[in-house]
């Protein structure tokens, strides 16, 4: 079974956050036996970057299951192998609903009808897009749409169409996706996550937030968990 474990990174900021998050990234693919790739050029994408994860599907023609993790996010290094926790029948990722009170039906009703789609088989679930387990049987799912219709950019889209096509979904824990939102909603120290991703986290400058990220891995390697 071929593995892929892939990220994107483009312009300026996000080649400096991968030098400060890739290695870590890089070493769990390692440890999980599986290929690591970063998509560092714009090809299918009309507006943001982020559309490019639509080339899982393109991917998922030599790959049997891909891991995409976001590229503002650190991985520890005892992370158990989230291809194992997660069926290949089923999609995993973290539902951050009830963290993020996206589970009021606002959000993705806006995008239904933003599609000109109807919000059928919607649970009430709102999966963070920045960490997910596919496979191949998933590849239908990641035909990219024409519009390019930001709702927290491709993550409510993805949303709708899982829901629409009744996708079997895996929960992950918060630990495997950690962001620095939860902060003040969980009691649990954020260095106890597995996964830590520091999507909308605030910094006056990039290099303040390097250096916040560098020191969440000093702290991990003093406890010698990376």
């Amino acid at each position: 079974m071929k593995k892929l474990v892939l990220t994107i990174a483009m312009g300026e900021y996000y080649r400096q956050m991968a030098e400060v998050a890739h290695p870590s990234i890089r070493n769990y693919a390692g440890k999980l036996g599986a290929d690591f790739k970063v998509i560092t050029e714009q090809k299918i994408s009309k507006t943001t970057p982020h559309w490019e994860k639509f080339q899982i599907f393109d991917f998922l023609n030599t790959y049997d299951r891909i891991l995409f993790l976001d590229t503002d996010l650190i991985v520890r290094a005892d992370t158990p192998d989230l291809f194992a926790l997660v069926p290949e029948s089923n999609i995993g990722a973290f539902n951050e609903a009830s963290y993020s009170g996206r589970d009021s039906g606002a959000v993705m009703s806006q995008i239904a009808q933003a599609y000109g789609q109807d919000l059928v088989n919607w649970d009430g679930r709102y999966f963070n897009t920045g960490v997910m387990v596919v496979s191949r049987v998933h590849q239908p799912l990641f035909v990219k749409p024409v519009q390019e219709i930001e709702s927290f950019y491709e993550q409510s889209y993805l949303n709708l169409v899982f829901a629409r096509a009744h996708t079997p979904m895996t929960e992950l824990d918060w630990r495997f996706n950690r962001t620095v939102a939860m902060d003040q909603i969980i009691a649990a120290p954020r260095l106890s996550a597995y996964i830590i991703h520091y999507a909308a986290c605030v910094a006056p400058t990039p290099q303040i937030m390097f250096d916040y990220i560098k020191a969440d891995i000093a702290s991990w390697q003093s406890r010698e968990l990376t």
